[in-house]
């Protein structure tokens, strides 16, 4: 078993719009970009869609002063660990503090992660929501 084999996994797929931040079939510039290129580029978006959009769908209940490790850095994670079709939140987790140390240092423990993915609910809805619209309008 593993190492988060006592914890209760819920599985997740992965929304549709989600999946087309990197297509599945994908262009010849995506064919080209690396692992690290996709994750900067999946970070900026959420961190640009964070400050128009979701923040105003996400309650915090600190002031914001002490938190080292980023709400957009939460989600970039977790969208990133969905995308190389992890399902669970631990699997995502390990996967972070296994290959991910290096762009993101102050990656919270497991409870704390758990903790924040669940907290930010609203703003992968939000996030999802955007890009809906945003394929819409691009149809």
């Amino acid at each position: 078993m593993g190492r988060y084999s006592n914890q209760k996994s819920k599985t997740i797929e992965p929304s549709p719009c989600l999946v087309l931040l990197f297509r599945c079939e994908p262009t010849k510039r995506d064919k080209n970009m690396n692992w690290e290129d996709k994750l900067i580029s999946l970070y900026l978006i959420i961190c640009n869609e964070y400050q128009d959009i979701i923040h105003s769908h996400v309650e915090r209940f600190t002031n914001g002063k002490n938190i080292s490790f980023t709400d957009e850095e939460v989600m970039a994670i977790y969208c990133y660990g969905i995308l190389r079709g992890y399902r669970t939140i631990s699997v995502i987790h390990r996967y972070a503090q296994e290959h991910l140390s290096d762009p993101f240092p102050k990656l919270c423990g497991y409870a704390a992660f758990v903790h924040r993915v669940n907290k930010l609910s609203n703003g992968f809805i939000a996030l999802i929501s955007f890009l809906q619209a945003k394929k819409n309008i691009g149809r």
